[in-house]
Formats: C-alpha cells, structure tokens, sequence
C-alpha cells in the first residue's frame, strides 16, 4: 500500500478509521482479546485431549508391563 503524497485521512483503511476511533476502537481491542483468549482455551482444550488419549492407554501398558513381567507390585 503506498501512502506517499497522501493526506491522513485516505491514508488509513477503513479498519484503522475504526480501531483509532475512540469508543469504537476499545470495543474492537476487547473483542480482538476476548476471541484470542477464546481461541487460546479451546487449542488448549484440543492439545490436552489428545495428550491424554495417547497417555491414558500408555500409562496402562506401562503398569501392566511392572506389575506382570517385572514381578513388582505397585498397588497392595
């Protein structure tokens, strides 16, 4: 985008006219927050399902490999 030899008003796109807006542009900055938040929650959430459908059988596999090959017992 070139802004050489422009004024300041056709400078900026119609998002920044927005965002530099006094009471437009707090709600824009909350919104753009609250989705990345959200956004974050739910990639967290996602990871931390498959983490723990991969863990879950795999900590079995391992109690049962001590508890049954080894000989030692972990729970009495």
């Amino acid at each position: 985008m070139q802004t050489t030899g422009k004024t300041a008003n056709t400078s900026f796109t119609a998002f920044d006219k927005k965002a530099l807006s006094p009471v437009k542009g707090k709600f824009m900055a909350f919104g753009i927050i609250l989705v990345i938040f959200l956004l974050s929650m739910i990639f967290a959430g996602v990871i931390s399902g498959i983490a723990s459908a991969i863990l879950t059988p795999l900590a079995a596999l391992l109690v049962s490999c001590v508890v049954y090959h080894i000989g030692l017992v972990i729970f009495p």
